[in-house]
């Protein structure tokens, strides 16, 4: 599988251990009661590279909680861990045989981190209780927004327009990517239905404090709103497949068919929610059907995220506890005493002090890195199912008082049921057989019928046709009979009604004539 994802059926649901504490937004979380989350990770490593861009900000202003935590004094015993870590993970031997070359780089930054990148403790709860999703930053034009004020009218609106109690464990204001006269908000959310509140662009308000703003790029889908479909055959087209789930999940972002190590697609496929309704009536069910196929259903789970120190850039302790006398640079690799001094003069020439790449030291995507969190994946599946640490090669031990022998049989004669149920089963297949048939003949004078019926549609085309060109020919014979009336016709009537007309009145003429011939003799 790629070194991005992670998918388990044995994979726990790995609570946020802070999702019952008070929240540090100042009374704006809601009553809303969710499932337990996934683990609390973001889905891509850019995101965790721009949230350290935010943390990592000297400008960077981090709204302090009300509620003063407990602080607990840890104290460790370095030399002893690393050498029981040592013993139970080979892997960081072989680092230390690679850091001896080119060991010219100060000693001490070597030392720091390769000694230090291992399974502690404190990597473990960074794991468990960093923020559970990637925040939503929008730009204001100005610098002098306030970003509690900011997030009170955010939730108010929510509240009064869209009836939702918005529910933040953070926010944060940055300027680090902004250019002059601008800052960044970055808002934490606590549950996935604040998540899909604010992931949707028709809940934003359109200004904040009477100025606008501008969302930068939304966040990633996090595991707490995805899931995984297994057993997806490599012949079913991935176009296809999303077209159909789109027309059945409305809720659906994304289709992304996922791929291993090696960049060969494999037979899972991610699916990715903007509101946890759906997705939870999946996982629920266990199934999804499409395709006319039913696939099994799991959530997605991310692997962990990696601890790394500020100050020195090794792997599983907190910058509190680093014992590096100097500050190193996160770009080149140098150990300096004063990094703001350093940084003007940075030769920014990428150098990782981990696998000695061309990458920054804190860059998710560096190698070592990458192993680092297989081994403490490895390490909360093991702890989160009470398991001990799995042995290469297990010690197996035979006590026969494990195995003591079974009593005597209390009846000699077993009822052999299995010629009944074999009967049964037999009955049932001859009554489905004649079911069968029966459907059969049925569908043969369905078929029948509908051949019929094709027919005599065909019969009334033809006769449909025939009397369409009779008809036509019967028209044109009219026409024929009009054009002959009207040319000879019509022609001679006149001419005959005419001569008629002319003969009357010479009769008429000579009667008055001889009339008036006869009264004068």
């Amino acid at each position: 599988m790629s070194e991005r994802h992670l998918t388990s059926s044995t994979y726990p649901q790995l609570q946020w251990q802070q999702s019952q504490k008070p929240s540090s937004n100042g009374g704006h979380q809601g009553h809303f009661i969710v499932p337990s989350s996934q683990r609390p990770h973001s889905t891509s490593d850019d995101d965790m590279t721009e949230h350290e861009d935010f943390t990592n900000d000297a400008s960077t202003k981090i709204v302090q909680r009300r509620h003063k935590r407990k602080q607990v004094q840890i104290t460790h015993n370095y030399n002893t861990r690393q050498n029981a870590n040592r013993q139970s993970n080979p892997r960081t031997t072989a680092l230390d045989q690679l850091t001896q070359p080119n060991q010219q780089q100060t000693e001490t930054m070597v030392a720091s981190t390769f000694n230090n990148d291992q399974l502690t403790e404190e990597a473990e709860r960074f794991a468990r209780t960093r923020y559970p999703f990637p925040p939503f930053i929008v730009r204001f034009p100005s610098s002098n927004i306030k970003e509690q004020k900011v997030s009170e009218e955010l939730c108010k609106h929510l509240k009064d327009n869209k009836h939702v109690q918005l529910e933040l464990i953070e926010y944060r204001r940055s300027t680090l990517k902004c250019a002059a006269n601008e800052c960044d908000i970055l808002f934490f959310v606590k549950d996935s239905l604040s998540f899909s509140f604010l992931y949707k662009e028709t809940n934003w308000p359109t200004p904040l404090l009477g100025s606008t703003f501008i969302r930068l790029k939304p966040p990633s889908i996090p595991p707490q709103l995805s899931l995984t479909i297994k057993a997806v055959g490599l012949s079913i087209n991935i176009e296809d497949l999303t077209i159909e789930l789109k027309s059945m999940f409305s809720s659906l972002e994304n289709v992304v068919k996922m791929k291993n190590r090696f960049q060969q697609e494999i037979a899972l496929v991610k699916l990715e929610f903007n509101g946890p309704e759906e997705r939870e009536n999946l996982l629920s069910d266990g199934k999804l059907r499409a395709c006319s196929i039913s696939f099994p259903v799991e959530a997605y789970l991310a692997q962990a995220r990696v601890l790394i120190c500020k100050k020195c850039c090794s792997i599983g302790h907190f910058c509190r506890q680093c014992r590096q006398n100097g500050e190193t640079c996160r770009k080149c690799g140098q150990t300096v005493t004063d990094l703001k001094q350093h940084l003007p003069v940075c030769s920014k020439q990428l150098y990782c002090m981990h696998c000695k790449q061309n990458h920054a030291s804190d860059d998710m995507k560096c190698s070592e890195v990458k192993k680092f969190r297989v081994d403490l994946t490895r390490r909360l599946l093991n702890s989160n199912n009470n398991l001990a640490p799995v042995s290469s090669s297990p010690v197996y031990s035979h006590d026969q008082s494990n195995f003591p022998q079974l009593p005597p049989a209390q009846r000699t004669t077993v009822t052999n049921t299995s010629t009944t149920q074999s009967a049964e089963i037999i009955n049932k297949l001859d009554k489905m057989n004649t079911i069968i048939l029966k459907l059969n003949d049925k569908i043969e004078k369905l078929s029948s019928e509908f051949e019929e019926m094709r027919k005599s549609k065909e019969e009334l085309k033809r006769n449909v046709l025939v009397l369409s060109i009779k008809n036509q020919t019967f028209k044109s014979r009219i026409n024929e009979s009009e054009e002959l009336t009207k040319d000879i016709l019509l022609p001679f009537c006149r001419d005959l009604i005419k001569f008629v007309r002319e003969k009357n009145t010479i009769l008429i003429r000579s009667s008055l004539l001889l009339y008036h011939i006869v009264n004068s003799t």
